[in-house]
């Protein structure tokens, strides 16, 4: 119940943080701060539970999601708890969370609940307050997981997994709007949990590609082009930001 730093391309440690306020971390999110060169705020959420697979009551889910500032300054890892946060009552409680996002540009986190309550991704603030803002309620039929974000020049696209064994789909939602936006699916990718998505070109892939796990054992990848055709994008989203 900890987070690990590595170093790239090696993968050699950097150290640890968090295990001291942890219990089940799963999603995390990383902003690098532009006015000071090896400084990060990491957001990682905790899906503690009051016994196995018993989500606590709501007054009690105050620590969701915990906040650190992280630096390196001689190549190790050296973090800071900023806080803890979530809401306890009304629609911004986050149930059972799992994956997390980050958009700097609009200072927002957006967090996947997957309680069967809600099925949506809850938008908060990067100080921590719920705006009051969701995506995907009434659109996501199983479980919300993995996140990725597509900037296409001024506008982009969140894109988010309705996890399943059978039905597995990504919907796609309008990065400012919230609006769904489209969705695709792939003939034999399913009970999808992490995603990423690279726009920088790739041999096979000159526009770049999304990756989604498949049922816990391996690895789709979808041209990017394919996906912006299918989902009808703007032309934007092909070039690299």
């Amino acid at each position: 119940h900890r987070v690990q730093v590595l170093h790239l391309p090696g993968f050699e440690p950097a150290g640890t943080f968090g295990d001291a306020l942890l219990t089940r971390p799963y999603g995390i999110a990383v902003v690098a701060d532009d006015a000071a060169p090896g400084r990060y705020m990491v957001w990682v959420t905790d899906n503690y539970e009051a016994g196995d697979d018993v989500v606590p009551p709501d007054d009690e889910l105050g620590r969701r999601v915990q906040q650190f500032r992280v630096t390196l300054p001689d190549g190790t890892a050296e973090a800071t708890h900023v806080g803890a946060f979530g809401e306890t009552s009304g629609p911004g409680v986050l149930h059972t969370v799992e994956s997390i996002h980050a958009d700097p540009a609009q200072q927002i986190l957006v967090i996947a609940d997957e309680d069967p309550r809600d099925l949506d991704i809850k938008v908060y603030s990067f100080d921590g307050s719920f705006t009051g803002r969701t995506l995907g309620a009434g659109v996501i039929a199983f479980e919300p997981e993995g996140i990725a974000l597509a900037r296409c020049g001024e506008r982009g696209y969140w894109l988010v997994t309705d996890q399943d064994e059978a039905a597995n789909v990504f919907h796609l939602f309008d990065r400012a709007t919230l609006r769904h936006a489209g969705a695709f699916a792939g003939p034999a990718t399913a009970n999808t949990d992490g995603v990423a998505l690279t726009l920088t070109p790739l041999p096979g892939f000159p526009h770049g590609a999304f990756y989604a796990v498949d049922d816990d054992g391996r690895l789709a990848a979808f041209d990017w082009a394919d996906v912006v055709d299918a989902a009808g994008l703007p032309e934007a989203c092909l070039r690299a930001p």
